[in-house]
């Protein structure tokens, strides 16, 4: 119903609105279907997915090259074949940027680790709070925040606390008396383990004899804690509790020995003054000062 005159305006104004709720429609389509399939994060919020953000980014490629070609007039063949030495300098700028990219789709695909597990990369320690298509966003028990990067993680030793179990082994070692009798202090460790707050009684917590010392037998204490944030917790009830209970069986932590061996210098005695005068009197040494002479004694033996 336009006059000619503004008939291609109106097209290409009604192509610019058709793409723009295609684009609202698509997006919102997507974030739906990733809600259903997606679990929800201890805060609320939904979890980002990689492949989420990149279909979106398919979606809104495709969209734009098919407003370029109907509004704009712009032919994408010839630009894209002209333009690839332009994109070959860009990927190579990029090539950190794209290797975290696919660095994170192999984590979103392989999947050795979801948000809320406990895991370590490298020296890094903390809760997985967030995947993004270019980093892995960690809360280490100091409740700090760090930000590794997807390529890293796929490089680096990965390990996952909270698979395929989410408890977790502790040792602690426990040194002993050497008279202690060994039933006695692995009793001891048991019964502190039982009641130190933290430790799981399944798997049941055991006591082992490690190593026997000239001053001491040491112990270790294995038990089991359902989180790897309560380790420290855990640490402390246990340490506290073998205490407790050494002292009520009269078992003595022992004090690090020292063997220290006292010896006697040897004091520098002086040559008497005839054997001094004497070497003074050859010939051969003549013109040696009386600190050479005294070196020469020290060195020479009687005959």
């Amino acid at each position: 119903s336009l006059p000619d005159a503004v008939a291609g305006s109106g097209d290409k104004a009604f192509s610019l609105a058709a793409l723009v709720v295609f684009w609202m429609i698509a997006r919102h389509g997507v974030d739906l279907v990733f809600l259903k399939i997606s679990p929800v994060r201890d805060d609320g919020k939904p979890v980002r997915h990689i492949l989420q953000d990149l279909t979106k980014f398919l979606i809104l490629a495709v969209l734009i090259g098919w407003g370029l070609r109907d509004i704009l007039n712009v032919q994408l063949g010839p630009l894209l074949t002209s333009s690839a030495i332009l994109t070959a300098v860009i990927g190579l700028s990029m090539q950190d940027t794209i290797g975290s990219l696919f660095s994170g789709l192999l984590l979103q695909m392989e999947k050795p680790f979801a948000e809320g597990d406990w895991i370590r990369v490298g020296d890094v320690e903390g809760k997985v709070t967030e995947v993004t298509w270019r980093y892995t966003k960690v809360i280490t028990l100091d409740a700090n925040a760090v930000l590794l990067p997807n390529n890293v993680v796929a490089k680096e030793r990965l390990v996952n606390y909270d698979r395929p179990a989410s408890h977790l082994r502790q040792i602690v070692s426990v040194p002993a008396p050497v008279d202690a009798p060994p039933v006695a202090v692995k009793s001891a460790i048991l019964t502190a383990l039982r009641r130190a707050e933290g430790v799981l009684r399944d798997p049941a917590p055991a006591a082992r004899l490690q190593e026997i010392q000239p001053d001491r037998i040491v112990y270790i204490a294995v038990y089991y804690i359902a989180a790897f944030n309560g380790r420290l917790a855990a640490a402390d009830a246990v340490l506290a509790a073998i205490w407790y209970q050494f002292m009520e069986h009269g078992i003595v932590i022992p004090a690090p020995t020292r063997q220290i061996v006292m010896t006697e210098r040897a004091e520098r005695k002086l040559p008497p003054p005839e054997q001094l005068t004497a070497l003074a009197e050859v010939k051969l040494l003549a013109g040696m000062s009386e600190t050479d002479l005294h070196m020469l004694m020290r060195a020479s033996v009687t005959r």
